[in-house]
């Protein structure tokens, strides 16, 4: 049953949570200044709203399920007052008519809840009701859509990117509010949506009027785990005098996922006899990032060397095109050169001893292209009984090298990964 709740005061402000949890609207005694009353919302979700009064109210647990009913300022009076009383609330219901009737649908929704107050107020149980069933009715002809961004080319809505957005980035959450008659709808403007999170938790634009195109904007400007999808719910809610009316039942919500875990592995190898095949350095970067939990798969070829370079640049064409059809998350790449070989002279005197010196670099990126993490070194020597000796000595070190730095840098990497 919806509960109507009195409260004591003239002035009402809104919070919401950082999960966006509507605390609903307080009043503030003018003798205690800052000190929020019991919660003041009306929602609709096909639920009776009927007027009795009950205090105190337990706090909703969410902004969409369990949103308390219609509530204000108590008031009673004798039999003029609650003549006059009636009178305003059949002014209101008629001032609300004629915006429905001139398609000013916000300004008519914040006139029936005024109304709503009013006859709260006054007592007025069959008022009450008939506005109620009214609203309802004018409710349920709305319906909110998602901004153009999030309609992809077959025409179904788009999951955001949440590292994205956890960067303040990206899509936005971006919704239009309408109102149909049969086959045909029209924008609303001038009226309230409210952005809740739902799943997860975020700092965001908690209430945006709709514009002239029935539009609302949200602005996130942070997220409580990159790691945990975060779904932002927007329905319309329309207040007046002190009363909200919060039409729950009509919404839009926006997915935000993150990047799965999961990294294509690609590695070039130089040296003076050329690029070799297979990179033996696809082994020991897919072997480090499989410890920390990433489903590593390394590209069974080396890329061609412009290919590469441009993918190691975060060319994000030529990631996509080396996915090989599954979806990444990230892409590890690993260049590792080694320099010509060298004999060993000391005191004018020669041996049969070569020396190479050996570089690598390893860049991890993320699937827009962006640096997540990155490792080199420079100065690995290997040596041999040939410079062919020597250059493979150098290079295998080089492997060595990187795999044992990546699991020094373990922490570092998973905590890159988790941005």
């Amino acid at each position: 049953m919806r509960r109507i709740l009195p409260t004591n005061g003239a002035h009402a402000a809104e919070t919401t949570d950082s999960r966006g949890e509507q605390r609903g609207l307080k009043h503030a005694s003018p003798h205690r200044p800052g000190r929020a009353s019991l919660p003041l919302v009306a929602a609709l979700a096909a639920v009776s709203l009927v007027a009795c009064v009950a205090s105190p109210a337990p706090r909703p647990e969410s902004p969409v399920e369990g949103v308390p009913g219609l509530s204000a300022s108590s008031g009673a009076g004798d039999a003029a007052a609650g003549q006059a009383a009636a009178e305003a609330v059949a002014e209101l219901e008629a001032r609300a008519e004629e915006a429905f009737a001139l398609n000013r649908t916000a300004e008519g929704m914040r006139l029936y809840v005024a109304a709503m107050g009013r006859a709260h107020r006054a007592g007025l149980a069959e008022a009450l009701e008939r506005l109620r069933v009214k609203a309802e009715a004018l409710a349920a002809t709305l319906s909110i859509e998602a901004h153009e961004s999030w309609i992809s080319g077959d025409g179904t809505q788009v999951v955001g990117d949440l590292r994205a957005l956890a960067r303040a980035q990206g899509l936005m959450p971006a919704a239009y509010l309408y109102q149909s008659y049969g086959s045909a709808k029209s924008p609303v403007a001038d009226a309230t949506l409210r952005f809740a999170a739902v799943a997860n938790e975020a700092v965001l634009t908690a209430s945006v009027s709709t514009d002239a195109k029935g539009l609302a904007n949200a602005s996130v400007s942070s997220v409580a785990s990159a790691n945990e999808a975060l779904v932002i719910r927007v329905f319309p809610v329309f207040s007046a005098d002190g009363f909200s009316f919060a039409v729950s039942s009509v919404y839009r919500d926006f997915v935000y996922a993150p990047p799965p875990k999961k990294a294509m592995v690609a590695a070039l190898e130089r040296s003076p006899a050329g690029y070799r095949d297979v990179p033996g350095a696809l082994d020991a970067v897919a072997a480090g990032l499989r410890a920390l939990g990433v489903d590593a798969k390394p590209i069974s070829a080396s890329l061609p060397p412009e290919r590469f370079t441009a993918a190691f640049g975060g060319d994000r064409t030529i990631l996509g095109s080396i996915e090989q059809g599954s979806e990444a998350g990230y892409y590890a790449l690993a260049y590792l050169e080694v320099g010509p070989a060298s004999q060993m002279q000391y005191q004018g005197r020669v041996y049969n001893i070569f020396i190479a010196e050996a570089s690598y670099a390893l860049r991890i990126l993320r699937a827009d292209g962006s640096l997540a993490h990155t490792l080199s070194a420079s100065g690995i020597r290997g040596q041999g009984g040939s410079e062919r000796g020597a250059i493979e000595d150098a290079a295998h070190r080089a492997r060595e090298a990187l795999a044992e730095v990546m699991k020094a840098e373990a922490p570092a990497i998973a905590s890159a990964l988790s941005r």
